[in-house]
């Protein structure tokens, strides 16, 4: 995995921002599978009736109402993450059994993308699942072209949710088993849980134990 989401202020510019509006649309485009936003965009330097140019001569593909794709982008597996993290305006992060089916923690299929975002973000779509957390920036990290809670903090998540006693072992079987993640690193979380959450939580990790 790459390095956690850090802060833009400081230091020098960030590269998105730098050259003509055309290069920078494509290094933002690279940084998130080939989506931006209108905000974004107009941050970057395109005005109304730029954005509605590219749109008419189908330069720019319209996804959703204020979300955007270059159609000359290569598809992966994973671009709908990216999609949707942008969709709940550019501050969702991919959380619960999407983050753990990414991380490779236990054997979840969720059918829907789940997704962190602030209070008071509320998009509604049969697709996504939207959690109202608050994320400290240790529990974010930054997975191919969109945010991801990290390891543990997925891990928390899912113990104060509804997935099964036997699921939540098996995530937490696997999280151990990774370099990143110990068994006190989740033991030191389990304050922040609600009380049923807190012992799931051990007892999964004394099930892996035992």
């Amino acid at each position: 995995m790459n390095g956690r989401i850090g802060s833009r202020s400081g230091g020098s510019p960030d590269p998105a921002y730098r050259g003509t509006p055309e290069r920078r649309l494509r290094r933002l485009a690279f940084e998130q599978a080939g989506y931006f936003t209108v905000g974004q965009v107009l941050d970057i330097g395109y005005c109304a009736r730029e954005i509605g140019d590219n749109l008419a001569r189908d330069a720019w593909q319209r996804v959703d109402r204020e979300l955007f794709r270059l159609p000359d982008w290569p598809h992966s597996d994973t671009e709908e993450f990216a999609r949707w993290c942008l969709w709940a305006g550019e501050r969702g992060v991919i959380s619960h059994q999407s983050a753990a089916g990414l991380h490779g923690l236990g054997t979840l299929r969720p059918y829907f993308v789940h997704l962190v975002a602030p209070d008071g973000v509320n998009p509604t779509a049969p697709q996504v699942v939207v959690h109202h957390e608050s994320l400290a920036p240790t529990d974010v990290e930054r997975v191919q072209c969109f945010p991801i809670t990290t390891a543990v903090r997925t891990v928390c998540d899912l113990a104060d949710v509804g997935i099964s006693q036997h699921e939540l072992d098996l995530v937490v079987g696997d999280a151990v088993r990774r370099e990143d993640v110990t068994v006190e690193d989740l033991e030191e979380r389990t304050h922040e849980l609600t009380d049923h959450g807190s012992e799931r939580l051990l007892r999964a990790l004394e099930a892996g134990l035992g």
